[in-house]
């Protein structure tokens, strides 16, 4: 493998550490592509589709009680029912129907189509 040196357009070796540095950061890139990619906010599910829930992307006290509701990384989340004129959707999760507002629901990533 060469690198470019774009500035004196000549070509240089690049090292085995480098290399494998490369490597590794375009397989990271690839990866984190793959999973956001595969995962959507709970705001963008349809009433009825199912999802896993992987990641939680608010304050931690908020998030504290949501995971106390049952909003836990890896539980089943149904998108339910949802108020007129874009207010709070409710979610079944646990055994639970909590309503979300739209803000609060878009910072919860899930895997979509599990069930």
């Amino acid at each position: 493998m060469a690198c470019i040196n774009r500035t004196q357009n000549e070509i240089r070796p690049v090292s085995p550490a480098t290399r494998r540095a490369l490597t590794i950061s375009r397989d990271l890139q690839i990866l984190v592509t793959m999973m956001q990619s595969s995962c959507v906010s709970l705001a963008d599910l349809r009433r009825g589709e199912h999802a896993i829930l992987t990641a939680i992307d608010l304050p931690a006290g908020d998030a504290q009680r949501l995971m106390e509701l049952g909003f836990l990384p890896g539980a089943l989340v149904t998108a339910g029912l949802s108020a007129p004129g874009g207010g709070p959707r409710i979610f079944h999760v646990d055994g639970s129907e909590i309503a979300l507002r739209a803000d609060t629901s878009a910072r919860l990533s899930a895997k979509p189509g599990e069930r």
